[in-house]
């Protein structure tokens, strides 16, 4: 160092956690044994993440979280014809809670894409019990909208190159 200057102290490397939600709603339900996560799931999920010994010489940079808000919007069910505004369901007021929770938490950057509404598919829970029966029948409760994500993988390979350079 040159004479007069100010003692550096060198800064530990730091690292980025980069979160797909719709993976790790599915994994992390299966090994916590839940049908739904709260947002403290999540915190714990990233906390045992970030305490590994591999990770212990490094600081968390940022927990980069990518997932859509509720779709919002009316679906109306072809065999019933019953309409059903998908924004107001139980599942999407936990899901939209889980997002407005997580962008609370320090160091939790929240990356937004959109759902879109494909049609209806028919439900896991249906096609389970149609394997089973001899001649399986569809009834108007077994499907569910088919829901896909727009924009978040896009996102991921935005801030992936971003945190490269």
């Amino acid at each position: 160092m040159r004479k007069g200057s100010f003692f550096l102290k060198k800064m530990k490397e730091k690292f980025a956690i980069i979160i797909d939600a719709g993976f790790l709603k599915i994994k992390l339900r299966k090994i916590l044994n839940k049908t739904s996560l709260t947002n403290q799931d999540i915190v714990n999920h990233c906390d045992s993440i970030i305490s590994t010994d591999e990770l212990k010489e490094f600081d968390l940079f940022r927990v980069y979280y990518y997932d859509c808000p509720p779709f919002q919007g009316n679906a109306t069910n072809p065999f019933s014809k019953e309409k059903k505004n998908l924004g107001t369901t139980p599942f999407a007021s936990q899901n939209q809670q889980v997002i407005d929770k997580l962008e609370l938490e320090p160091a939790f950057a929240i990356r937004k894409g959109h759902l879109i509404l494909n049609g209806w598919k028919i439900g896991g829970a249906a096609m389970e019990r149609m394997a089973k029966q001899n001649s399986p029948t569809i009834e108007a409760e077994d499907l569910v909208p088919d829901l896909s994500q727009k924009q978040v993988d896009m996102k991921i390979g935005l801030d992936i190159a971003w945190l490269s350079i």
